[in-house]
């Protein structure tokens, strides 16, 4: 007989397993089981993201580290309401393309992207309006930073870490991308190769 449980007092919930796949159900009953989560943090392997109504519709900080996600998670975030910070980390994505949508994280102020294999990234104009700091890092599929970019115009710091020289100097000033970031006060490039 299956029991159903709510913990509707639990605000911040990580997972952090070195074990096997089997750990990766405990994340599809927990997470829909705290209505007032406003922090996720999952370090391990999850391959499936959960659908946007098994989230917290309080979630305000979410963090994948390892998840080795296999679908695009953008199309399942982008509709969090109160999401504002969003680290996809690690190994926490395996596609190629990665799509964030017109009127999709209309509150998110921070977006990281580390170490995820991504090919092409796009934005389209209208998404991400509130977004203030964008960081890269180790993301060596990626090509350019995408042109919806330059509809952000709310982003104040856009890091980028160990990436090609080749993808930096595109963002420099008489570069071919130059016009998709030249609106962000805080251009930080470094060690690059």
């Amino acid at each position: 007989m299956a029991t159903s449980f709510r913990l509707n007092h639990l605000r911040i919930l990580g997972f952090k397993v070195h074990v096997n796949g089997e750990a990766s159900h405990a994340i599809q009953i927990l997470v829909p089981s705290c209505p007032h989560l406003y922090q996720l943090f999952v370090n391990y392997p999850i391959l499936k993201l959960l659908e946007t109504c098994q989230f917290s519709p309080n979630l305000a900080e979410l963090e994948l580290k390892f998840s080795h996600l296999k679908e695009d998670p953008m199309p399942t975030l982008e509709k969090l309401p109160y999401l504002k910070t969003l680290d996809l980390s690690f190994l926490s994505f395996f596609g190629k393309d990665m799509v964030c949508s017109e009127g999709g994280f209309l509150l998110l102020q921070y977006l990281i992207l580390v170490n995820i294999n991504i090919k092409e990234w796009r934005v389209k104009e209208g998404a991400m309006p509130s977004l203030c700091h964008l960081r890269i890092d180790n993301c060596w599929g990626l090509k350019a930073i995408p042109d919806g970019l330059r509809f952000v115009t709310t982003l104040q710091e856009l890091e980028i870490n160990f990436m090609p020289k080749s993808f930096t100097d595109r963002l420099e000033k008489g570069g071919p991308d130059f016009y998709k970031v030249q609106h962000v006060p805080s251009l930080v490039f470094t060690n690059y190769w």
